[in-house]
């Protein structure tokens, strides 16, 4: 682990932040649990006023956005498409690990996407501070802030002498990232950190619930960590060191689990034994969240015959199951396996 990582962990294990303002040094602690639920109360003091004072509520922001032309509904979509296309992107780049060429276009295409995604994101939430929760939530951040800024000697700062403006923006800065959380948590010395305490050993000290968010983050993806190397598929060492494959390797695992559900709960949706080993059930649904829990009993392939029939109506109007592109298809394979059969029959 670099000293980058090593300055990160004992913060987080510290909970605070050295920071530098005027020549001097200031520490910013992570707020206790008592200060978190205190600045609800202010948040809920500073939507009222902004309310008062004509702010917008969140759904006249939406309709302000799509005014001003900055978002609208079709934005959004465009937003899923691209996070699932980083999905894509990130299964590929699993797939691909050891082709290098392969490996390099989807990452390039993940760090591509990923930058397309944070522009739109920011663009979306980019006039929040427009509105009633927005301001709220703003109100709530600084005065965290304000009450968790101490001088080195520990003595709180006295905002009289000091702006605290100049400690929000250091504070947002250096705001630690996810990708340097799940280095640490992956590699020494925090491995035996961790290893300790799984045997009966103590973890900083107090409950769960006390634990800063900071910790609650590392805890998250140790116990991720701990659940890919306790895998009968564990991937490659250096698959696991790699965010973007590991990613992958997640959705592949995800997908598998999709499709055992799904058949599982096929198969338990079709008990009587003759109907279960026909090759198309067809089961009445009274809604449409029933239709859509029906077709999620299908599989990947099953999905993608019922669109292609579903295309061959809508183009051809009236059909017969020989319209169909799969019938035909297993037809002709019962076809030649029965000249086949019949082959060997001489």
């Amino acid at each position: 682990m670099d000293a980058k990582l090593h300055s990160l962990l004992y913060r987080i294990l510290k909970d605070r932040l050295w920071v530098s303002v005027g020549g001097l040094s200031f520490f910013i602690k992570e707020p206790s649990l008592s200060i978190v639920e205190e600045s609800y109360h202010i948040y809920e003091m500073a939507y009222e006023k902004a309310y008062a004072e004509n702010s917008m509520t969140d759904s006249e922001l939406v309709n302000f956005l799509v005014e001003q032309d900055i978002w609208n509904p079709s934005d959004d979509r465009t937003l899923e498409e691209t996070r699932k296309e980083i999905e894509e992107a990130k299964v590929s780049a699993y797939n691909n690990f050891f082709k290098s060429r392969e490996l390099r276009s989807a990452k390039l295409k993940i760090k591509r996407l990923s930058k397309e995604l944070m522009v739109s994101i920011a663009k979306k939430h980019s006039m929040d501070h427009l509105s009633c929760s927005g301001v709220a939530e703003q109100s709530r951040f600084n005065w965290i802030v304000s009450r968790t800024c101490f001088h080195s000697d520990k003595k709180p700062v006295n905002w009289s002498e000091f702006n605290l403006s100049s400690f929000i923006d250091l504070y947002r800065e250096k705001i630690i990232e996810h990708s340097d959380v799940r280095a640490i948590s992956r590699n020494e010395p925090w491995r035996s950190m961790w290893g300790i305490f799984k045997k009966g050993g103590e973890l900083f000290g107090r409950p769960a619930i006390y634990l800063s968010q900071p910790k609650q983050i590392l805890c998250y993806y140790s116990t991720m960590y701990d659940s890919v190397y306790e895998s009968p598929d564990s991937p490659n060492e250096k698959i696991v060191e790699d965010d973007d494959c590991l990613d992958g390797w997640f959705i592949v695992q995800r997908r598998k689990n999709e499709e055992s559900r799904k058949e599982k709960n096929s198969d338990d949706a079709i008990k009587n034994s003759k109907i279960k080993n026909s090759k198309e059930v067809f089961i009445m649904a009274r809604s449409k969240d029933e239709a859509q829990e029906i077709l999620d009993l299908n599989t990947g392939l099953s999905r993608s015959i019922i669109q292609q029939r579903q295309q061959t109506i809508a183009q051809n109007g009236k059909t017969t199951d020989l319209d169909f592109a799969d019938v035909r298809t297993e037809l002709q394979m019962q076809q030649n396996q029965a000249f086949v059969s019949k082959m060997r029959g001489k």
